[in-house]
């Protein structure tokens, strides 16, 4: 019922066994907060998605469409698959990652990101990206 509202499996690396760092030594202090600012908008924009989705499953209810039973499960894997992916795919990243998730996502666009970090963001999400 809710699975569209996944994250996209192609940036799950970490459930994967899959480690990616990237050096925000290398950034200065004004691209870090920028980053972690597009991250943080990255997944308010993400969720609210999510609880949308979340939301028509209720007025399927109240409208007779679904039954307690099937909200009560959609409730249940909203809470322990959707809502903690996408807690760990925003706050448990380097925000590069977080913000090329986004991007993937859908979330964010390019025009979001300032273009001093774009070329960082755009060679992650080309790695994502492949298939």
């Amino acid at each position: 019922m809710l699975k569209s509202a996944k994250p996209a499996p192609a940036l799950k690396a970490a459930d994967e066994g899959i480690i990616l760092l990237y050096p925000m030594s290398d950034l200065s202090k004004k691209q870090k907060k920028h980053l972690r600012e597009l991250t943080n908008l990255a997944y308010e924009r993400d969720l609210s998605r999510c609880l949308e989705v979340l939301e028509s499953s209720f007025k399927d209810w109240k409208n007779n469409e679904i039954t307690v039973w099937d909200l009560n499960q959609v409730i249940h894997e909203y809470h322990n698959e959707i809502a903690r992916d996408l807690y760990k795919s925003y706050t448990m990243n380097d925000p590069v990652f977080s913000v090329a998730f986004g991007l993937k996502q859908g979330v964010i666009s390019l025009q979001d990101i300032e273009e001093n970090c774009r070329d960082e963001i755009i060679s992650l999400y080309e790695l994502f990206s492949r298939k």
